[in-house]
C-alpha cells in the first residue's frame, strides 16, 4: 500500500521518499482503473514535487506525473474537459527540452485529442505540428508515425488535402 507509506513520509517531511511513494500509488491506482484515487495521489505527488529543488530528473518525473493525471482525467472527465487539457498543457510545458520523444508523446497526443474532440482543428493542427517537429531526431520511430497520422488526419478534416496526403 504505497499510499500509506507516502502519507507517513509526507508527514515526516521526507519529500523525496514521499514523492516516490505517491507516484507509485498514483500509477497503481491508474493501472487498477481507480481513476479518482489516481488523480488524488498524483496531485499529492505534484504538491510534494513543488517543494523540491528543480533538476532535469525532477522535471521528467513531474512530466510523468502530469501525463498520468491527464490519463486518469480522460477516464473521469473526458478528452475535451478543461481539467484534462490543463493537465496535458502543463505536461507539454514540462516537456520542453526533454529529448526522449517517448516521454513527451502522451502530452502531445492528449492535447491533440482534446482539441480534435472539441472540434478545435486549428489547435489540433498546432499540437500535431509540434509533435511532428518533436520527432525529427527519430523519424523512423512509432511516435513519428503517429505524429504524421495526426497531422494528416487534421489536415484532411480541414480540407487541406495536399498536406493530408503528404502526411
Amino acid at each position: 500500500q504505497p499510499e500509506l507509506l507516502a502519507h507517513h513520509f509526507t508527514e515526516a517531511v521526507s519529500n523525496e521518499r514521499a514523492l516516490q511513494y505517491w507516484q507509485r500509488a498514483g500509477e497503481r491506482a491508474l493501472r487498477n482503473a481507480a481513476y479518482q484515487e489516481s488523480i488524488a495521489h498524483l496531485e499529492k505527488a505534484l504538491a510534494v514535487a513543488e517543494k523540491l529543488a528543480e533538476s532535469p530528473t525532477l522535471r521528467v518525473l513531474r512530466l510523468r506525473l502530469r501525463i498520468g493525471q491527464g490519463q486518469a482525467l480522460i477516464h473521469t472527465k473526458g478528452y475535451a474537459a478543461p481539467e484534462t487539457t490543463a493537465a496535458f498543457s502543463r505536461a507539454r510545458d514540462l516537456a520542453v527540452g526533454v529529448e526522449d520523444v517517448t516521454e513527451v508523446f502522451p502530452a502531445y497526443y492528449g492535447l491533440w485529442a482534446g482539441s480534435w474532440v472539441r472540434g478545435e482543428l486549428a489547435q489540433a493542427r498546432e499540437s500535431a505540428e509540434a509533435f511532428v517537429n518533436g520527432t525529427t531526431n527519430r523519424p523512423k520511430s512509432a511516435e513519428a508515425g503517429v505524429a504524421q497520422r495526426l497531422l494528416g488526419s487534421t489536415s484532411w478534416l480541414q480540407g487541406d488535402f495536399s498536406s493530408a496526403r503528404a502526411y
